[in-house]
């Protein structure tokens, strides 16, 4: 019979027959860890790609290039720069609500 051919159905449970089940166990674990992470990190990056928008560490970045090509005056650079750093933009960085 097939089935008796396993030790844990047989009744012969030694030491190293409940290790070789724990490793299994513990393989099988991560394995399930890492892919749920990947899988996670993967969703992220996907979502991530369909939300085009700049954020606040990108849009000085880019009024600054802007400058450097000419395309903007530095007065439109230092209203990007006072709006970035306005106590209204502040005090909504440390008092936003989640979104969940």
């Amino acid at each position: 019979m097939i089935v008796a051919a396993d030790p844990l159905l047989s009744g012969d449970i030694g030491l190293v027959v409940v290790l070789i089940v724990l490793g299994k166990a513990a393989i099988t674990l991560g394995i399930c860890l890492i892919a749920t992470m990947l899988m996670i990190w993967f969703e992220r990056k996907i979502i991530s790609d369909l939300q085009n928008r700049i954020g606040p560490n990108r849009e000085l970045k880019f009024a600054l290039e802007s400058y450097w090509r000419s395309a903007s005056t530095a007065a439109d650079l230092e209203s990007v720069g006072a709006a970035r750093s306005s106590p209204d933009r502040i005090t909504q960085r440390y008092t936003r609500k989640s979104c969940i």
